[in-house]
This record gives structure tokens, sequence and C-alpha cells, in this order.
């Protein structure tokens, strides 16, 4: 009679002794409560305070109330810029950005600059005529991107984008007694440095002091005085522009004729 031996419970033991033993050689019970000098606690959403020292990565990152950094850049990790001990390089991103609509004097056929650091809107309503407006890199390179004809059944207004450092102009007229309204421009307003100066006009015939003095040979002079705006507006005041005022009348010499 042939004894059979069965080998499979003594290999169960064996397993079981085998793999006691590695895990007790290869781990070990924790030292303290993390992270000290153990596995990071991961992020989660307690209320306690946690640091990461390695750069964080993710498709879309929101705050529920305020984020902050001691450096903020761009998503090349270059062009930083650190809200401690500087301000951010130009004045804003775009349209918009701590701008107001300001209104502006503009005179046909005269190249404005935009030197503000950040994109401008400029707006322009003619009642009358069309209006035809360039904006271009410089005054000889310049598209037409604006042309509105003239119909006498509606307001025309028209809206324009000049870029930073680009000039645009108005090819039509701006004058009120063509139907010109108003420009304005979507701008920051610290970005507008204004001089003044003296607009003079030519002197008038020699005329008599007064209808009870014509046959004086003594008359008087007189001419126009304004003080205008660095961007064409008048009537500013006097006291804005440079001393000396200059003189508005004056003597002159006149022969009577007539009755005299």
């Amino acid at each position: 009679m042939k004894r059979t031996i069965t080998f499979l419970p003594v290999t169960i033991c064996l397993c079981l002794l085998i793999g006691y033993n590695f895990m007790s050689a290869g781990w070990s019970a924790p030292t303290d409560t993390p992270p000290g000098n153990n596995t990071e606690a991961p992020l989660d959403l307690g209320t306690t305070t946690q640091d990461k020292s390695g750069n964080l990565m993710a498709n879309i990152m929101a705050a529920a109330t305020s984020t902050w950094s001691p450096e903020y850049c761009d998503e090349l990790g270059s062009n930083c810029w650190d809200p401690a001990t500087s301000t951010p390089s130009g004045t804003g991103s775009g349209i918009g950005y701590n701008q107001t609509w300001q209104i502006v004097n503009r005179a046909q056929g005269v190249w404005y600059q935009n030197t503000t650091e950040q994109p401008i809107m400029v707006f322009h309503k003619n009642i009358w005529d069309g209006t035809v407006i360039n904006v271009g890199s410089s005054p000889t390179s310049y598209e037409t991107v604006n042309f509105q004809d003239y119909d006498s059944d509606l307001d025309n207004g028209s809206t324009v984008i000049v870029p930073v450092d680009f000039y645009y102009r108005f090819n039509t007229y701006t004058e009120s007694n063509h139907g010109h309204y108003l420009v304005r421009e979507l701008r920051e307003p610290s970005n507008i440095t204004y001089t003044y100066a003296w607009q003079i006009g030519a002197w008038g015939s020699c005329q008599p002091t007064s209808i009870h003095n014509t046959c004086s040979s003594t008359g008087v002079q007189t001419r126009t005085l304004n003080c205008v705006r660095s961007d064409g507006i008048g009537n500013m005041g006097y006291s804005n522009c440079p001393a000396p005022t200059p003189i508005t009348s004056r003597s002159c010499y006149r022969n009577p004729t007539g009755d005299c």
C-alpha cells in the first residue's frame, strides 16, 4: 500500500513565515506625527495652514477669499513682480483698466500719439458729415480704420482703438460748423499732460478812440488774445499761460477823412 504525502499546508506555512519576516525587517512604526521627519501630510480640506516647498501644478486654481504670494510671475516663470518692492510695469493690461472717458479737442489732419502705456479708445460723434479716422505706427505708416459716409437721417458715431505708441488723426472735419459734436478718449487721466500757449491775432486797422473823436489823428488798434491748451481747447484763462500777458491794444496814427 502506497502512502500519499500532501505538501499544501506546509507550503502555506512557509509563505506566511517568509512574509512576516520580510515585513518585520523592512518597516518600522513612525516615531512622531507628520511631518516630524516622516512623510509630509497630504494637502487636504482642513483649516490647518500647510506649506509646500515644491511647485504645485494645476489646470485651474481659485481662492474662495484671497490669495497671496511674495512674487508674481508669468506662465513661464519670468517677468516677475514683487509687490513689496516695486509696482507692475506699465499702467494696466488693456482697455478700461484705470481709465475714464475724457473729452478732448482734436483738429482735422493733426496726428496724435498714444503715450499712455496702454491702449486707448477714441470715440467721435459727428451729426452732419461722415468720419474718416487713420491709425498707424507712424504718420507715414497707417491704415484707414474707420470710414463713415454722411447720412442725413442718422447721427454718426465712430469708435476706434489706438495701440500703445500708435498715432491717429481725423481726416475729416472736426469743427462744430460741420456738425462735429465731440471727441472722447477712454484713457488714464494722469497720463494727460497739458501745456499752455498764447494764441495772438493780427492787429486790426487804426480806429478812432471814440465816436466823439473821429477827427483825431490818434487812434487805437486792437487784436484778439486767447490762452490755448495743448490739446487745442481755448479760453483757458490768462493765468494758465506764461507771463507777461501780451497787450491787446495800442495807439496808432490815422489820417482823418470826411468832414474833418
